[in-house]
């Protein structure tokens, strides 16, 4: 009876002052300090799509100083339940529950993690404001009930503060819903220019290392705007496995995805292998990770 009533007061909440823990909308931009190194991470909501006949939102992230850019994809359901995926070939998983009461845990199979509900009135201070009725999450390790991450979401604007195993970042400026919150000069302009038109860049890979697929992240130049780009993977040996990628492009960033298999559809084995992206009379390479 406890548990329905808090529920309850849950729910009428919400409806009551419209708060959205986890806000969806395309334009949307955080931008977050970090306090474990030197440089920001961004978060920018840039398109939807249909995976699996359910409707995604994109989410562009691109860390710098690296600079590491990969999308990931989210969506909520009508009881506040909000799902990620981060691969295709992969189930999502519930990385929040925003309509459940305090002590409320659920497991993610795939990451290996218990997920609970600590608190719902967390008062946190960012450099983008101080924040009242924060939710605050903790991820549990399984099978060692070790607790790795802390993360707490701010009404109406979202995630404002992670700690993960020595890593820790804290909201700086958000654009959400039209709303403006903190340092907007980091948000629209210094970690966007952190990535030169000019540049051949391959970024890292993600997952990596990975087991059944992983995206593969590219930046071609202004230079070779119209020219033949190639993106290619060999093992230790210098056989060739697959060629990804060999067409025409215009400037601009991209992403594929590699699955694992070589050229005739066959699973290659665990190991290292090398990428090697080239446009015109420039080659960039990167070692990665298959394990099985």
């Amino acid at each position: 009876m406890k548990k329905l009533v808090t529920l309850f007061f849950l729910s009428l909440s919400s409806l009551c002052f419209g708060q959205d823990y986890f806000p969806l909308q395309i334009g949307n931009v955080w931008v977050y300090e970090r306090l474990d190194r030197p440089g920001f991470d961004r978060y920018k909501l840039i398109d939807t799509t249909k995976i699996n006949n359910q409707t995604y939102y994109m989410q562009r992230e691109t860390y710098a100083p690296s600079p590491t850019i990969f999308d990931t994809f989210y969506r909520k359901d009508s009881l506040d339940q909000v799902f990620w995926l981060f691969d295709i070939d992969r189930d999502e998983q519930i990385v929040y529950k925003l309509n459940v009461p305090v002590g409320t845990s659920w497991d993610n199979p795939y990451m290996n993690f218990r997920r609970t509900l600590e608190d719902t009135s967390a008062i946190q201070h960012t450099p983008a404001g101080t924040f009242d009725h924060c939710y605050h999450y903790s991820l549990v390790d399984l099978p060692y009930y070790r607790i790795d991450t802390h993360q707490w979401l701010a009404p109406d604007i979202g995630l404002i503060h992670r700690e993960d195993e020595g890593e820790a970042a804290i909201l700086n400026g958000a654009y959400v819903n039209g709303i403006l919150y903190g340092d907007t000069t980091t948000t629209s302009v210094n970690v966007e220019n952190s990535v030169s038109p000019d540049d051949l860049l391959l970024f890292h890979n993600f997952p990596n290392p990975f087991n059944q697929s992983t995206s593969i992240y590219y930046n071609v130049p202004e230079s070779a705007d119209g020219h033949n780009v190639r993106l290619e993977l060999y093992n230790t040996l210098g056989q060739r496995v697959r060629v990804l990628l060999n067409k025409s492009m215009s400037s601009g960033e991209y992403w594929t995805l590699w699955n694992g298999k070589d050229e005739r559809g066959v699973p290659v084995a665990s190991g290292v292998y090398i990428l090697n992206l080239i446009a015109k009379d420039v080659a960039i390479t990167r070692k990665i990770t298959l394990t099985r």
